[in-house]
């Protein structure tokens, strides 16, 4: 199973930043939505990275790597013509591997 989790990891660790360096659609103007995508990612991406290392506990070293490729990702987009850095998706991008650790906790006498 494990590698079945691993395989998820890996095609995930290539979606988002794909998916986040690509050209957006016009500009709707759905912020909020933006930064509960952004969560909403991260947190998945902290779920898979904790099952794909099972002997590894999910600490502060998984959510520093897992924020730095967030910070990548960010400083990739500022280098871009079409798309924008922005604290905003840095900081919902936090509160999603944050929020993964809370709930793992919750789950987790």
């Amino acid at each position: 199973m494990t590698v079945l989790w691993r395989l998820a990891l890996a095609l995930y660790l290539g979606l988002v930043p794909l998916a986040a360096l690509l050209p957006s659609g016009p500009d709707l103007d759905f912020h909020l939505n933006d930064k509960i995508a952004h969560a909403a990612a991260f947190l998945v991406l902290a779920l898979l990275a904790d099952r794909a290392l099972p002997g590894r506990r999910y600490d502060w070293v998984n959510v520093l790597s897992l924020f730095t490729l967030g910070l990548m990702i960010e400083a990739l987009q500022y280098h871009t013509d079409y798309r924008s850095a922005s604290l905003g998706d840095l900081a919902a991008d936090a509160a999603g591997l944050l929020a993964y650790g809370l709930l793992r906790r919750r789950k987790t006498p």
